[in-house]
């Protein structure tokens, strides 16, 4: 039982890991900045009179918050360095 429980935490740990590994690259910023903003994560998720729009907006910005919390990121630090990133930039960096 020990040893299911171990490789358990182990296969958790890698998982966890490759979520760093991916949205730490340069590439993977750009895809989380993509998915933020399709996802309306700097948004209101609350539609008013329509509750199953607020909880499909809700389920939306809940995958940007499960993947940052994979990534360990202080949410509100990072929300503070989004105010000064500009994707257009990296395409540029990328470009050269």
């Amino acid at each position: 039982m020990a040893k299911k429980v171990s490789k358990a935490k182990d296969k958790t740990l890698a998982v966890f890991e490759d979520y760093q590994r991916t949205f730490g690259t340069v590439y993977g910023k750009r895809v989380l900045w993509h998915l933020m903003k399709m996802h309306g994560f700097m948004e209101h998720s609350h539609v008013a009179g329509d509750s199953h729009s607020t909880a499909f907006n809700d389920g939306g910005r809940n995958v940007i918050n499960n993947i940052l919390k994979k990534m360990k990121v202080d949410i509100p630090t990072y929300i503070k360095m989004l105010d000064n990133y500009d994707p257009e930039e990296e395409y540029n960096v990328l470009d050269q």
